[in-house]
Formats: C-alpha cells, structure tokens, sequence
C-alpha cells in the first residue's frame, strides 16, 4: 500500500465517521446550522464524485480495470472465496450503481433546497462563499455592503435552507 493509498484510506474513514453522524441527525431532523454549510460547501465535490464514479463504472464495464477484477482467491475469516472475474465484476458495477444513485439523490436535495433561495438578491454570497470559499471582507466588497449585511442576509438563507432540509430527509 503506498503512501497515497493509506492517506486516501484514513481520508474515507474519516468521511465515513462524519457520514454517519450526519445521517443520525438527518434521521432525527436535527441537521445544524454548520450541517446546512458543509453540505452546501460539498456540492461542487459531490458533482465531480459523481462524473468519476460514472467513468470509473464505464471502465469496469468495458473491462478496463482488469488489475482489481483477477480471480484470485480472498481469504475470509477461515473460509476461502472464490470469485470468478465475471461475479467480482458484476459486484463492482452493483457497488458502483448503488452509490452513483446515492450520490444523485444527495445532489438533488441540494439543489432542491438551494432553489428556494435561488432568486434572492444576495444568492451569490453563498456562490462566493459556499463554492468559491471568499471571505465575509472580499464578497462584501464585491457585493457593496456591509460584513454585518453580508452575515445578516447568508444565516437568513442558510435557515430558510434548513427548514427545507430538515423536512425533506
């Protein structure tokens, strides 16, 4: 396992951790405030997750991922499983699937949400600030008001945000 894998390794572990935390809450409609954020903050990664998930199905199907499809034996617990190439395919692309529709179903309650603010006037501070990660000082700047407008007008979406939310999972 080289370094990259074992970064990436503790990387999912630790999404996996957040993830299921945040789905308890989701489960009990308590999502917080910074719940609201991070998700919004995690569309744009969640829209490249999902093209290369999509390309990495397309891969499988076309038989371009050979190296982790060999029908080698893996061992479990005393047990030996023996998976042909054509099953241990198979379960990749079930794998693959099931999380690509996860994932959609995730981006479109996103921008389900986000549509109700859509047409608010001072929709771009959560643009600048959700995906393009601007400062309270640079996007007031850019947007001619106040830090405490700026404030007063993202926490005004973010629970108007929240409620469709908290009502939707």
């Amino acid at each position: 396992m080289t370094e990259k894998d074992k970064k990436e390794f503790v990387k999912l572990i630790n999404e996996e951790f957040t993830r299921l935390e945040y789905e308890k809450r989701m489960k009990n409609n308590a999502l917080t405030f910074e719940d609201i954020e991070d998700t919004i903050s995690l569309l744009p990664k969640l829209k490249t997750m999902l093209k290369n998930n999509e390309l990495q199905l397309e891969a499988v199907k076309l038989g371009l991922n050979q190296s982790s499809l060999s029908g080698d034996m893996e061992r479990v617990q005393t047990s030996i499983n023996l998976e042909t190439p054509l099953e241990k395919q198979e379960n990749i692309i079930e794998k693959l699937n099931l999380r690509i529709t996860k994932q959609k179903i995730l981006i479109e309650r996103i921008e389900n949400a986000l549509s109700i603010v859509s047409n608010d006037e001072y929709y771009s501070i959560i643009e600048m600030k959700y995906w393009k990660k601007y400062t309270n000082k640079k996007i007031s700047e850019e947007l001619h008001i106040s830090v405490d407008t700026l404030k007063r007008q993202k926490n005004r979406m973010i629970k108007e945000i929240n409620i469709v939310f908290n009502k939707s999972f």
